[in-house]
């Protein structure tokens, strides 16, 4: 009796969360890529990666946070958005403008264009 009401008490308020959160009701498209994909995208959302923002501030490692580029730390908004040095590779594969949550979290095709720019960018994430 007490687990059953549990499980009501439990899909009762899971079904009012999704209703008061539609954004994330969709299906995460992260399950449909190849591990090094899905490791790559896990990584680059929660921030904990081997880019040397990261790197720094949690292991003190290297001198600096900055990427090679020096025009801001090295982040993933950063390398996927705004770093100079790889303009033209975002451009052979964004060849229009695609925001952050898109390139992470967007649907599985968008997710494969980020996973393949770190890739092709030899970024260790």
């Amino acid at each position: 009796m007490y687990s059953e009401v549990k499980t009501i008490i439990k899909n009762s308020m899971k079904n009012k969360w999704k209703e008061s959160h539609p954004e994330f009701n969709r299906q995460d498209g992260v399950h449909q890529l190849d591990r090094r994909g899905q490791t790559t995208i896990f990584r680059l959302r929660t921030g904990h990666n081997r880019l040397r923002h990261h790197m720094n501030r949690v292991f003190k490692v290297g001198e600096t946070n900055l990427c090679s580029c020096r025009e801001a730390a090295e982040t993933a908004e950063h390398v996927l958005h705004n770093c100079q040095t790889y303009d033209a590779l975002r451009q052979s594969i964004w060849n229009e403008a695609v925001d952050m949550t898109t390139k992470l979290y967007g649907p599985p095709h968008e997710l494969e264009r980020t996973a393949a720019f770190i890739a092709k960018a030899g970024i260790a994430v």
